[in-house]
């Protein structure tokens, strides 16, 4: 456990560095996730500077203050939920290095979820969505989305590589492997035609063919 000198000397900038760089390297996680922590701490180290005038230590830092740094984003209620869970990941890891005693952005008051209602495509939604696509390469990105619901950022990560050779198949049919979050992956059971024209426009795209 860090002794009081330390804990009252901390720096605000120097713990969330320390924070994002555990994330990196300890946790694995992707550049992507990390950049939007590191833009959900600097969000709140610039409504802190207003609020004392100068940018406080992690220890200064109030359940007070954190609410009412949701309250002034005025945004929708899953992006405040997601900062908040940034938080409370921030002062987790101080807790668990030692740099501080509690965690203030803890069992937070959420600002509610509506209720969302998913919106399916009808056969002829869908008919006329795979018909718009205007090269290969699109309807096989089409015809992926409709038939696996597989993400769009796994989408785009998609090249020769991750779909298996034809001598591969999962109950009659191919699959692919869709790249998740950090190193995770995860295996997809795709159509035989979708398959097909996915493993042909990755050859085009590979060959020179641009890439839509």
């Amino acid at each position: 456990m860090a002794d009081a000198a330390v804990t009252e000397g901390l720096s605000y900038d120097d713990t969330v560095r320390e924070f994002l760089s555990y994330l990196t390297d300890y946790r694995s996680f992707s550049p992507l996730t990390v950049r939007a922590y590191g833009i959900d701490m600097r969000m709140l180290r610039e409504f802190l500077k207003h609020r004392p005038g100068r940018v406080p230590s992690p220890t200064e830092i109030t359940r007070e203050m954190i609410v009412q740094f949701g309250v002034s984003l005025r945004k929708p209620a899953p992006l405040t939920r997601r900062k908040y869970a940034c938080i409370s990941s921030f002062f987790g890891f101080l807790q668990d290095v030692g740099y501080a005693h509690s965690n203030p952005a803890r069992r937070l008051p959420l600002p509610r979820v509506s209720e969302y209602v998913p919106m399916f495509l009808t056969e002829e939604m869908a008919q006329q969505l795979i018909a718009a696509a205007d090269t290969p390469w699109t309807r096989a990105m089409v015809l992926l989305l409709l038939s696996t619901g597989i993400r769009r950022s796994e989408a785009v990560g998609i090249t020769l590589h991750n779909v298996t050779p034809d001598d591969v198949w999962f109950g009659r049919r191919e699959a692919i492997l869709a790249r998740r979050k950090a190193l995770q992956i995860r295996t997809v059971i795709a159509r035989r035609e979708c398959y097909r024209r996915l493993r042909g426009g990755c050859r085009d795209t590979q060959a020179g063919a641009p890439e839509v």
